[in-house]
């Protein structure tokens, strides 16, 4: 297992998605696919879950000032 992360694209989530993925499992394990899409896998057997959550264009229209 690494250490560090890997560079990675950026990634553009609402935060009430995010908290709802943690909502029901707290602990989450991300797998950065590629090709704009993130796999989230559940380390909880009591609460087997995969989701996948997808870029969309609207992530690469700029920062925040």
């Amino acid at each position: 297992m690494k250490d560090e992360l890997e560079d990675f694209e950026p990634l553009g989530l609402r935060t009430n998605d995010l908290m709802a993925l943690f909502s029901f499992i707290p602990t989450l394990q991300f797998h950065f696919l590629g090709e704009g899409f993130i796999c989230v896998d559940s380390k909880d057997d009591r609460m087997p879950m995969r989701a996948l959550v997808s870029k969309c264009r609207y992530d690469e229209l700029g920062g925040v000032k």
